[in-house]
């Protein structure tokens, strides 16, 4: 880790697990702190005070003048989590630090800011999903199970503008329709000028009596939640964006998410696992998973154990909570005295200078496949095996119907040249 004083005068470094610092002109390098400190865990510095993260994952507070160092007031009082990356504001008052259960975890971590005077602190910036979002994973039915009454709910939540490709996700949800899906397309978002007349337009030309298209128009962050509990499935087919925080809200709802590869969801999704990923604005593909031969799918359910995900979660039985199993290891370097007694600062041979669990990679759980479905996320099941023996009966049926009505259709030699 590089850091540059406030002055832009010095540049600091580690030296063995040494905080040096050297001047930009150059000259020799100054020792600020002797102790060995985290490689992964930030400091900050002024030019009398560097603030760090130190024993038991607490923040420190190190006086330079007078070379003594403490723990900053009420951390060492605080809930067992791991700070990280301190920044003390110009005030020296007041401290923005991360906050995380684990040295790996990113899934709780939330930006804090901390009084060291008065001991007080808030978060600022909290992890990206409200915990009203989240839900079980939804139950996926077979499509067959859905009527005009109870259709299968498709929900996309985003503003009405050309590259979200409303329009051709409006076109695929026709063509499915007119296949005879039983199904539901709700849009949420925004109007946006001359696209929005466009899709209200199309909207109106494919479902004029208002079947299966609809716009929901503007919803406040504070209800949407309750949009994505209607829901069965999520559509995002944008072209051209970062990390959605649509797409997370989705997943974290328990929605089977179709997303186009495009749209940065594919280091969230693993396509045919937790999510569809499609070419962007292919109507034919945006859908594809409803048109997968559903014959296959009805012969197989969700694994109950493992809830699909095809893993199960365990805590490492290696180490405790995430950190290195060497008992010498602190933050990754070890000390130890060597030739002619003198103090050596090394990298952690077992954890390479990480600080983490070798096995489990510091996030304190391993992931193991799951036996009851051997890692597949579901399960063989005969439980439509009558539903499609009827169906199979009707079929036949329909046809012996067409053949009665057309005797010509009896005829073999007729019938091959007609598929010819």
């Amino acid at each position: 880790i590089i850091f540059f004083s406030k002055d832009s005068q010095w540049v600091t470094y580690f030296d063995s697990g040494i905080l040096k610092k050297v001047k930009i002109t150059g000259g020799p390098s100054q020792i600020v702190y002797e102790d060995a400190l985290g490689r992964t865990s930030g400091y900050d510095l002024y030019d009398d005070i560097l603030i760090f993260t130190g024993t038991n994952d607490h923040l420190y507070e190190y006086d330079i003048n007078n070379k003594i160092s403490k723990v900053i007031k009420g951390f060492d009082e605080m809930d067992r989590r791991v700070y990280r990356w301190p920044q003390l504001l110009p005030d020296k008052e007041n401290i923005i630090v991360t906050s995380s259960s684990l040295v790996s975890a990113s899934d709780d971590s939330n930006l804090i800011l901390y009084n060291k005077i008065t001991g007080e602190n808030k978060i600022i910036i909290p992890h990206g999903i409200e915990s009203r979002f989240f839900n079980k994973p939804r139950v996926q039915l077979p499509i067959k199970c859905f009527t005009t009454e109870k259709p299968f709910k498709l929900l996309y939540v985003s503003i009405l503008m050309p590259y979200k490709h409303q329009c051709e996700i409006a076109r695929a949800a026709k063509i499915l329709y007119d296949k005879g899906l039983n199904i539901e397309v709700k849009f949420i978002g925004a109007n946006w000028g001359w696209y929005g007349r466009i899709f209200f337009d199309l909207i109106k030309t494919l479902d004029p009596n208002h079947n299966f298209l609809y716009w929901d128009g503007f919803k406040s962050f504070e209800e949407l939640h309750l949009s994505y509990k209607e829901s069965d499935a999520f559509i995002f087919g944008s072209s051209c964006e970062n990390l959605p925080n649509i797409i997370l809200e989705a997943m974290a709802s328990g929605l089977c998410v179709v997303c186009s590869k495009n749209a940065g969801a594919s280091d969230l999704i693993t396509h045919g696992k937790s999510g569809m990923l499609v070419e962007a604005g292919d109507a034919a593909n945006l859908f594809c998973f409803q048109c997968i031969d559903e014959v296959v799918f009805d012969f197989f359910k969700t694994c109950p154990t493992c809830e699909g995900e095809g893993q199960t979660e365990k805590d490492c039985r290696t180490c405790e909570h995430g950190r290195c199993t060497n008992k010498t290891c602190q933050n990754g370097i070890i000390v130890y005295k060597g030739l002619n007694a003198k103090i050596v600062r090394k990298d952690c041979p077992t954890c390479k200078g990480t600080g983490k669990c070798p096995k489990c990679a510091g996030a304190g759980k391993v992931f193991l496949n799951c036996r009851s479905c051997a890692g597949k996320g579901k399960l063989f099941t005969s439980e439509n095996a009558p539903i499609l023996f009827v169906e199979a009966i009707s079929q036949l049926r329909n046809i012996a119907a067409e053949i009665t009505k057309n005797p010509n259709m009896r005829d073999p030699e007729l019938i091959a040249s007609n598929n010819t």
